[in-house]
């Protein structure tokens, strides 16, 4: 990666990247997200970030599946769903989210992530399905 960025910047050259690491592709200018061989989106990696709004919350709980029934309708969230073993909430505003939710959920807590959302959010989003299926 630095080879290619030394060159870009030294030659002042256009290049073209393909790649399925999503997280290679947030030194580009620009990102084209594509799926069934069809470009979906496309812009720079921070506006397609920002196109999600808010923040994500990654949980495990010692019942997942009665933990997002009870998230979709106790809680405020823009969206939740398991992904593998994991439920993914998108929220507004994490910090403001993030007290009440932990006293209030009454499934018991295995684990807890908050993050900024990632070009593979990006791609979940725009597709449906993680980038590895």
């Amino acid at each position: 990666m630095d080879y290619i960025l030394k060159l870009k910047e030294k030659e002042n050259i256009t290049m073209f990247l393909t790649t399925h690491y999503l997280d290679e592709a947030e030194i580009s200018d620009r990102v084209a997200i594509m799926d069934h061989g069809e470009i979906i989106t496309i812009d720079t990696p921070k506006a397609l970030k920002q196109q999600l709004g808010g923040d994500i919350i990654e949980l495990t709980t010692a019942d997942n599946a009665r933990a997002l029934e009870e998230i979709q309708t106790k809680f405020d969230v823009v969206e939740a769903a398991i992904v593998e073993d994991t439920i993914h909430c998108k929220v507004e505003n994490s910090d403001a989210f993030v007290s009440d939710f932990i006293k209030q959920l009454e499934t018991p807590l295995t684990g807890l992530d908050i993050r900024k959302p990632t070009l593979n959010d990006v791609f979940l989003s725009f597709t449906g399905r993680a980038i590895r299926d």
